[in-house]
C-alpha cells in the first residue's frame, strides 16, 4: 500500500495492528444465530428500541444491556451488564477531556469530550443482581468505529486506483475526525474497564496480566489497544429486516500488555444510532487469548431510550 507521509500519523493504527491472526469466529452468525450463548435469564430484558432522533449523543435514559459470556479453561461464567446514562456532570464536576490526535498523546486533534454520569448493573447468570457502579463516560465513546473503517477503506480503494498524494491527504484530511474520534472511543473504554473495580474484575479473567520480569522491565504496567481498521470487513446484516442500523463491520481489535499481544479481539459494529453511542456502536464481540484457552463472547440483547 502506498500513502503520502502525511498519512502514516492518520494511519498509525492500522499499520501497527501486530501479528497476523486468523479470526476467533464468524462474528456476524454468532450474533445472528445467538446460539453460542444461551436465552437470557428471564429476569433480564431484552428487545431493541430506538430514538426518534439520530444524533449520535448520549442521553438521560439511553439504555444497554449486554450478555457476557467468559470461557476459561472448559469452565464458562455468564454475567448481564446494564448501562443506563443517568445525565451530564453538572458544576466543577463537567470539565470536558481534550481528545488527541490518533496515535497521539501529545498532539491534541481539536476536539473535546464531555463527561456522563451512566449506571452500571452487574447480574449473574440468574439475573441477579451482583454489583452496581456509577461510571463517569465521556461523550468521546459517541465516535462512529463503523465510520473508521469505512474511511480506511476508501483510502485504500482510492491508492489502488491510482490516486495521487495530494488526492490523498485530501481524502486523508476529510477523514482525519473519523478516525481520532473511533481511536478515543475504543481508548475510553478500555480506560474504564481497568479503573473501574466491576469491570476490572471482568477484564482481568480475560486477560492475564504479564510476568513480574515484564512489569520491571517496562517500569510498570502498559495497556494498549490497537483497533485494525485496515482489516475491517462489510457483513451481511445479523438477521433479515434487523432493527439494528447498518452498515456492519468486522473490526479486528489486540489488546497488548507491555507490547505482547494479551487478547485478540473481533467486534461486530454499526452506525451508533441512539442509545447505541453508549457503545461506540459495538453490538458484539468475540476475544481469545493468543496461547491460553480463554474465550469471551458478548452480544447486545437491550438497548431502549426515553427521547
Amino acid at each position: 500500500m502506498r500513502f503520502p507521509l502525511a498519512l502514516l500519523a492518520l494511519l498509525a493504527v492500522s499499520a501497527c495492528s501486530g501479528p497476523s491472526r486468523g479470526r476467533p469466529s464468524d462474528i456476524a452468525a454468532f450474533w445472528k444465530e445467538g446460539a453460542i450463548l444461551p436465552a437470557p435469564a428471564a429476569s433480564v430484558p431484552t428487545g431493541l428500541g430506538w430514538c426518534r432522533t439520530s444524533k449520535a449523543r448520549l442521553a438521560p435514559g439511553d439504555r444497554l444491556t449486554f450478555e457476557l459470556e467468559i470461557d476459561r479453561f472448559g469452565e464458562t461464567s455468564i454475567h448481564y451488564l446494564e448501562f443506563e446514562v443517568l445525565g451530564p456532570y453538572t458544576g466543577e464536576d463537567m470539565e470536558p477531556l481534550p481528545v488527541p490526535l490518533e496515535g497521539d498523546d501529545h498532539h491534541w486533534s481539536g476536539m473535546v469530550a464531555w463527561p456522563f454520569r451512566v449506571a452500571l448493573r452487574l447480574l449473574d447468570e440468574t439475573g441477579a443482581e451482583s454489583g452496581t457502579t456509577e461510571l463517569r463516560i465521556y461523550d468521546s465513546v459517541v465516535q462512529s468505529q463503523s465510520a473508521a473503517c469505512a474511511a480506511l477503506r476508501e483510502l485504500e480503494a482510492r491508492d489502488a486506483a491510482g490516486a495521487g498524494d495530494a488526492e490523498l491527504a485530501e481524502l486523508g484530511g476529510a477523514h482525519q475526525r473519523d478516525f481520532n474520534g473511533a481511536e478515543a472511543a475504543l481508548s475510553a473504554m478500555l480506560d474504564l474497564s481497568q479503573e473501574d473495580d466491576l469491570l476490572a474484575s471482568l477484564l482481568w479473567d480475560v486477560v492475564e496480566k504479564p510476568s513480574l520480569v515484564s512489569f520491571v522491565t517496562h517500569g510498570g504496567l502498559v495497556l494498549l489497544l490497537t483497533a485494525d481498521y485496515s482489516g475491517s470487513s462489510p457483513v451481511s446484516p445479523p438477521v433479515p429486516g434487523a432493527l439494528v442500523p447498518g452498515p456492519y463491520d468486522d473490526l479486528p481489535v489486540t489488546i497488548s500488555f507491555n507490547g505482547t499481544p494479551a487478547l485478540y479481539l473481533d467486534l461486530l459494529v454499526t452506525t451508533p444510532s441512539p442509545p447505541l453511542g453508549l457503545s461506540s456502536g459495538i453490538i458484539a464481540f468475540h476475544g481469545q487469548h493468543p496461547s491460553r484457552d480463554i474465550q469471551v463472547r458478548g452480544r447486545l440483547i437491550e438497548a431502549s431510550c426515553r427521547r
